[in-house]
C-alpha cells in the first residue's frame, strides 16, 4: 500500500473480477454473431428458443392449411413481422 503526506495508507481497490457472466450487451449475446458462433445459435434454435436478434416464424405450415391458397389467388399479409410467412405463401 502507497502512503499519504500524513503517513496514513491509501485505500487501493482491488481489481474487479469479471467472473463468467459478461457485463456488456455485445458480450453477452453470442448469437449476435453467427458466424463467429455458429454452434451457440444452432444450439439454441434446436433447444426451441429464438437467438438474439433473430426472427424464426411459427405455426407456418398451419397457416398454410388453413388458407388453402391456390396459383393466381390475391392477399395481403398484415402480421408486421420479418416477413416469413409472407415468404412461404408466394412459394
Amino acid at each position: 500500500m502507497e502512503s499519504n503526506t500524513e503517513n496514513q495508507p491509501v485505500h487501493k481497490r482491488r481489481v474487479r473480477y469479471k467472473g463468467t457472466h459478461p457485463r456488456h450487451y455485445n458480450e453477452k449475446y453470442k448469437e449476435l454473431n453467427p458466424e463467429k458462433y455458429g454452434e451457440t445459435v444452432e444450439k439454441v434454435i434446436r433447444k426451441g428458443g429464438t437467438p438474439a436478434g433473430m426472427h424464426i416464424s411459427i405455426m407456418v405450415q398451419e397457416i398454410l392449411d388453413f388458407l388453402q391458397i391456390q396459383p393466381g389467388q390475391r392477399g395481403l399479409d398484415a402480421t408486421l413481422g420479418y416477413g416469413g410467412h409472407t415468404s412461404a405463401m408466394l412459394r
